[in-house]
């Protein structure tokens, strides 16, 4: 490997957008390096290829700009942890992710307006982008599998990290949900591709919006103090009727299957697949394995002969929607991004969505109750505990009604539910939490009571109390 490679292999395992966190990188080869700009600081988009000990390869990409002086020093004070690479005299100077650079930041927004074709890059811009706007690109905080740059508040430019051959869901889902009218998710402005894949996408920004999960937790908390588990039921219903017409628009814009059942033979066996591999890595979710198999069989057995298959989010949960005054937007079409785009762009039940929506729900009433504070303070008692237990299965009943009454009510006259939609609910229910099992178990472990007492729950049972990291059993 070159000197640069070698610092990648370094540098990437520390990124929160790395997905081979916990594997030995082999080795990183740079496949494609296109110059963007040449004048100082310079700025190149790579292509890498990350090889695992284990096999297999992912590809990356990698805005990396070069800078030397005052300028470099001062921008990685700021952000220490976008340097790749230091080199010596007599090329002095730093190689660094360049997301954390507003001034080359401003270089993408530029060549989108201008619709410019770089060496094998290509950046599109959408008729429907009529602004003049220039300027920096700030590196918007926050955890994700992408880099996204603000630009004055007005613009969002989503960088794809881990690249898949073809078009990003984001990209294509979102083109078509706007070309068909529905007006509740960024309409993609812009977009960069090159190398077989989809490298970023351009999108109106939303100031002053605030993320559903952010809003929920807020709520949660006051609930705790004041005793209010309706406190979010009214944006729970509207959440509902909304996540009801995504699905309507999404089965009008893409494709769609409304007869037969060639899914629920694969759907059983994934779904067992996932259930058999989480039970014997995670000793917690062993004593339900055969209550969990049980409702798989069920659903198979009793959605009827015909289910709705259609393109749905894929991801959805509460960050995936923006409270933008009082309206509900829906973000973020990648879908899950450790699935392959043919995973990703599979037809399935928009009940999978529901699902997702409704664990999000219960991730956000507990939440408070796994974040530990400062070690050194004493957590809340058994019995405050368990009072804030029962807090929270109030607030998550109040709003699974709100929003499912909401959900089915504007989705019975659709044509795409089941004729026992509880059934399947239940088991894309069960098998997100089992998903979230395995997470949490590599992860966060102080988190795994979520996803268990969800699944006990699910299953009639009754979850045992959440325990405060902070402070040990009394």
């Amino acid at each position: 490997m070159t000197e640069l490679e070698s610092a990648l292999a370094a540098f990437l395992p520390d990124q929160r957008w790395f997905s081979g966190k916990g594997r030995r990188i082999g080795e990183v080869r740079i496949e494609a390096d296109v110059p963007l700009r040449n004048a100082r600081p310079t700025l190149h988009s790579v292509v890498a290829a990350v090889a695992y000990e284990d096999g297999g390869v992912e590809r990356y990409h990698l805005p990396i700009g070069h800078d030397f002086g005052f300028e470099a020093r001062s921008l990685l004070a700021r952000r220490p942890g976008a340097l790749i690479l230091e080199t010596k005299p007599p090329h002095e100077g730093v190689y660094y992710d360049a997301t954390a650079d507003e001034r080359l930041g401003a270089v993408f927004l530029d060549m989108l307006s201008r619709g410019a074709t770089v060496d094998q890059l290509r950046f599109h811009r959408a008729p429907e982008w009529n602004q003049t706007l220039r300027g920096p690109g700030k590196l918007l905080d926050a955890e994700q599998t992408n880099s996204s740059l603000v630009f004055a508040n007005k613009l969002i430019l989503k960088l794809f990290r881990l690249l898949q051959p073809g078009e990003n869901p984001e990209l294509e889902v979102t083109r078509a949900l706007a070309a068909s009218g529905f007006g509740a998710c960024p309409a993609p402005l812009g977009w960069i591709e090159g190398l077989g894949s989809t490298l970023g996408v351009l999108q109106t920004y939303y100031a002053g919006s605030v993320e559903g999960w952010r809003l929920a937790v807020e709520r949660v908390a006051d609930h705790y103090e004041s005793e209010d588990p309706g406190n979010f039921a009214e944006e729970a219903r509207e959440l509902g009727s909304l996540t009801a017409e995504l699905h309507a628009a999404l089965a009008t814009a893409l494709p769609k299957v409304s007869r037969g059942n060639p899914d629920l033979g694969r759907l059983s066996a994934r779904l067992m697949g996932q259930l058999t591999q989480v039970a014997a890595l995670v000793p917690e979710l062993a004593p339900h394995q055969r209550a969990i198999e049980e409702v798989y069989a069920q659903a198979v057995r009793g959605v009827g002969p015909t289910v709705h298959l259609q393109r749905i989010h894929g991801d959805y949960h509460l960050g995936q929607v923006l409270r933008v005054g009082q309206r509900w937007m829906v973000i973020d079409f990648e879908g899950e991004p450790a699935r392959s785009l043919e995973e990703r762009r599979r037809m399935t039940s928009p009940l999978q969505d529901v699902a997702g929506m409704l664990r999000s729900f219960d991730y956000a009433a507990h939440s408070p109750l796994v974040l530990g504070e400062d070690p050194d303070t004493p957590g809340p008692s058994r019995e405050e505990l368990d009072r804030l237990g029962r807090a929270a299965r109030l607030w998550i009943d109040a709003n699974r009604t709100a929003f499912l009454d909401a959900y089915l009510a504007t989705a019975s006259s659709g044509g795409w539910l089941p004729e026992r939609p509880e059934l399947l609910l239940r088991a894309y229910e069960l098998d997100k939490a089992v998903y979230e099992v395995m997470y949490e178990a590599r992860h966060r472990p102080a988190w795994l009571t979520i996803p268990i007492g969800g699944i006990q729950r699910l299953l009639g049972e009754t979850p045992a109390t959440v325990e405060s990291p902070s402070n040990p059993p009394q």
